[in-house]
């Protein structure tokens, strides 16, 4: 009984030692890693909203790291007009944001090629809605003629521009046009209503400060 117990050890060992021999055409060669795909978004994300956080989360979709360039305040100003806070305070917001791996402060609002290769991004992801320069050019169809642009869908009905008219709107001293309306501010008003009533506000503002800012004429005896 303990020969045979002991030729069954040894043909184990035996076996154990050839196995590696006998397999080893089955070795699998390990792939190399891919690279991962990084993704470049930008904007002004003033008084972000549940568009903004749509947009990141369909571009982080597109790839495996999501880098965010949040626009210079003088950049803005120059392309689109005074944002309510500045760059700063916009960049921590989108820190905070699950689907970020990286945020950059400062950086220019027209994409090319040179800030995609600077931030060691493939692609440029935006929305469906098209971006023009300040010259008019068309930044996401140069970046699509080479091949490093995605697309994503932008979130209708919600913008920063309504959110600051609404607020405008809302103030003591313009609340004789919210009177007017019949529904809840929680209904939107058309884009058309909310930029009608601001330029309207921004007029008065206007004559008022010309009024307070002209010299007083006195009577004379």
């Amino acid at each position: 009984m303990c020969q045979y117990i002991d030729q069954m050890f040894k043909r184990a060992k035996e076996a154990a030692i050839e196995s590696p021999k006998h397999h080893k055409e089955l070795d699998v060669v390990p792939k190399p890693k891919r690279e991962p795909v990084r993704i470049y978004i930008d904007g002004c994300f003033d008084l972000i909203h549940s568009g903004h956080y749509n947009a990141i989360r369909q571009a982080k979709a597109l790839g495996d790291i999501l880098v965010v360039g949040v626009n210079s305040d003088a950049e803005i100003l120059k392309n689109k007009g005074p944002s309510v806070l500045n760059c700063k305070e916009r960049a921590d917001i989108i820190r905070a944001c699950k689907w970020v791996d990286e945020v950059y402060e400062d950086t220019e609002y027209c994409v090319s090629i040179d800030t995609l290769d600077r931030y060691n991004c493939q692609y440029y992801a935006h929305g469906d809605d098209p971006v023009i320069a300040a010259d008019g050019t068309d930044m996401c169809a140069v970046l699509s003629s080479h091949g490093r642009f995605k697309m994503f869908k932008r979130t209708e009905g919600v913008s920063t521009t309504d959110i600051v008219g609404k607020l405008l709107l809302l103030t003591k001293d313009n609340s004789a046009f919210s009177k007017k309306r019949t529904g809840s501010f929680d209904k939107p008003m058309l884009s058309s209503e909310y930029v009608k009533e601001v330029r309207r506000i921004e007029h008065e503002e206007v004559k008022n400060d010309v009024s307070c800012s002209s010299p007083m004429t006195t009577s004379g005896n």
